[in-house]
């Protein structure tokens, strides 16, 4: 009897603590994943606000062009530079998009093998791989938005080779 109570109650202790781990980890995995997802929001506000800008740009500089089509100081070979940084634009976002595409695929995944690994009960190890993702998409994102920031600043370099055109460009950027 004694023996058969001793076991009984060691077996409650085991599941006692078990629970108490488990209902830790899940906390510890609801606590991670709502900080990677508000990260995650900040990332698509951040990209949103990008395309924006870039957008803005863009309509910009198609207005510049609309004004000025007639200036003599605008050749072809000007009209070509312009459109090829328009164009170098449109590829980076372009590039960022997918990037971006792919880092959602990751995500997905990510979240998949938070669920395995829970039940697996190597839910600590999928945090890391998840945050380790999003460091990594972290870093690439701000590559990219440093590769359309320099190029934004050759458009401004290449609109403020026209006198003419640098002032009315700057008024219309701010």
């Amino acid at each position: 009897g004694r023996k058969l109570d001793e076991i009984r109650s060691h077996t409650a202790a085991l599941k006692t603590r078990s629970s108490s781990e488990s209902q830790a980890w899940r906390e510890e995995f609801c606590s991670k994943e709502d900080h990677l997802l508000s990260q995650i929001a900040q990332l698509e506000l951040a990209q949103s606000a990008e395309e924006k800008e870039l957008h803005t740009l863009k309509c910009q500089l198609e207005q510049l062009k609309e004004n000025f089509k007639d200036h003599v100081e605008m050749t072809d070979r000007d009209k070509l530079a312009w459109d090829r940084a328009i164009e170098e634009q449109f590829e980076a976002q372009t590039q960022l998009d997918s990037e971006i595409a792919k880092f959602e695929e990751q995500i997905t995944a990510a979240k998949a093998n938070l669920v395995n690994s829970q039940e697996d009960g190597n839910v600590a190890e999928a945090i890391l791989a998840v945050e380790h993702d999003l460091l990594a998409y972290m870093e690439s994102y701000n590559e990219e938005r440093r590769g359309i920031q320099e190029q934004r600043a050759k458009i401004m370099s290449r609109v403020n080779t026209f006198p003419n055109l640098a002032p009315t460009l700057r008024e219309s950027a701010h």
